[in-house]
């Protein structure tokens, strides 16, 4: 059954795959307690799927503002973040991702809007072999690079926000765009924090979502805390 559930999946996204309110002050860090008692208190805060969304940009950043509201109401805006997708998928996060046993996809080839329907069919596929079959399921990393206008992000972030995933959206080559983070019931919805974000903070931050120690030479701290 699990093995139907798996075929199942990469047939929609075949043949192109590759491989709570808002608050006004800095939440403080908690410590590995309070960290450990928030993943007590979601099933599946350990090893969630991601769903790391890279778009291209081909208008202003100006543009992009009634695009981009969903997704910052709905998740952790960072608009002093980078985070280059050479350096999530090529490096980075990946050997950790890969020693927690997630499944890497990499959608290429496919517009944005069509790249993105598919994702959600596959989430809602995903959510209910869980949910209602009570399958387990091999956590999974999407990868998706792709040029995106301001009506291709605000056709096709809704779905994707409400998905079972952590996601992280980071527009590349784009000065003025902000990197969002959202998470349903984890991270917090509607916050903004102007602290430079680099991209080597992401590879503590991923080491610790997924529950496994950081690199000793990453030299940087989770972000984990400060986006719960």
């Amino acid at each position: 059954m699990r093995r139907l559930a798996a075929l199942a999946l990469a047939a929609l996204l075949c043949p192109a795959l590759a491989t709570a309110a808002t608050r006004a002050e800095p939440k403080p860090a908690p410590d590995q307690a309070a960290v450990l008692e928030l993943r007590g208190q979601h099933r599946d805060v350990r090893c969630p799927d991601i769903l790391f969304l890279a778009p291209l940009p081909n208008a202003p950043a100006a543009a992009y503002a009634k695009a981009l509201a969903p997704a910052e109401a709905a998740g952790f805006t960072l608009p002093n973040a980078s985070l280059p997708a050479a350096d999530f998928h090529s490096a980075g996060p990946l050997p950790i991702l890969k020693a927690a046993g997630y499944r890497l996809r990499r959608v290429r080839g496919i517009p944005w809007q069509e790249a993105c329907a598919r994702i959600a069919s596959m989430m809602a596929l995903r959510h209910k072999t869980r949910v209602e079959d009570g399958l387990e399921l091999d956590p999974l990393c999407v990868f998706l690079e792709a040029e995106a206008s301001p009506a291709d992000l605000a056709a096709s972030l809704p779905a994707l926000l409400g998905a079972d995933a952590l996601l992280i959206l980071a527009p590349q080559r784009a000065e003025g765009l902000p990197l969002i983070v959202a998470w349903r019931d984890v991270i917090w919805p509607g916050h903004r924090d102007a602290r430079a974000i680099r991209p080597e903070h992401w590879v503590p931050t991923v080491a610790d979502v997924v529950g496994l120690p950081p690199p000793a030479e990453s030299g940087a701290v989770s972000l984990f805390p400060l986006l719960t």
